[in-house]
């Protein structure tokens, strides 16, 4: 990823009081006028696509680090499936200590001003570093794609493993 350039991504301003919430759609593929296309004519490829590998890697070490029973990235969930398996876990526990009388649950959305804009560098390097290791490992990314069928249906899935 070092020697990549990243890009430029689909802006999109959104009014919110006071003022605009700026939107960065890093998974649309954009034209750059100040990049040139490729010999096909195809325009750079979208910034997500170039992250893939990297998210891979890191979701393969925080699930190895969770196997030895460290929990390195605290209450963060990598995708939205996690966000129901960690609810769905916590309600059970809520079940056993409550023995199925469940008091009444209230849950708060909210929303982080300046979330990422507030992000420390110096801070998130070493939570980074603390997952992957001093050890610069090489990794293997193998994608590929399944298909089956289902009540006539075909249904594809692609999937990406990491070793």
């Amino acid at each position: 990823l070092s020697q990549r350039e990243m890009g430029v991504a689909a802006l999109r301003l959104v009014p919110k009081c006071p003022g605009v919430r700026p939107i960065l759609n890093l998974g649309k593929r954009k034209s750059n006028p100040f990049m040139n296309k490729d010999k096909k004519g195809n325009w750079d490829p979208a910034i997500n696509f170039l992250l893939k590998d990297a998210f891979a890697v890191l979701g393969f070490e925080k699930d190895v680090c969770l196997e030895l029973g460290e929990n390195v990235t605290g209450a963060s969930i990598f995708a939205f499936n996690e966000a129901h398996s960690r609810l769905l876990s916590f309600v059970t526990r809520v079940k056993e200590k409550y023995s199925g009388n469940i008091p009444k649950l209230y849950f708060v959305s909210t929303d982080i001003k300046h979330c990422y804009d507030s992000i420390k560098q110096e801070k998130l390097y070493p939570i980074i570093k603390n997952i992957i290791g001093d050890n610069y490992a090489e990794y293997i990314v193998q994608r590929y794609g399944t298909a089956y069928i289902d009540s006539n249906k075909v249904l594809k899935r692609k999937k990406t493993k990491v070793f």
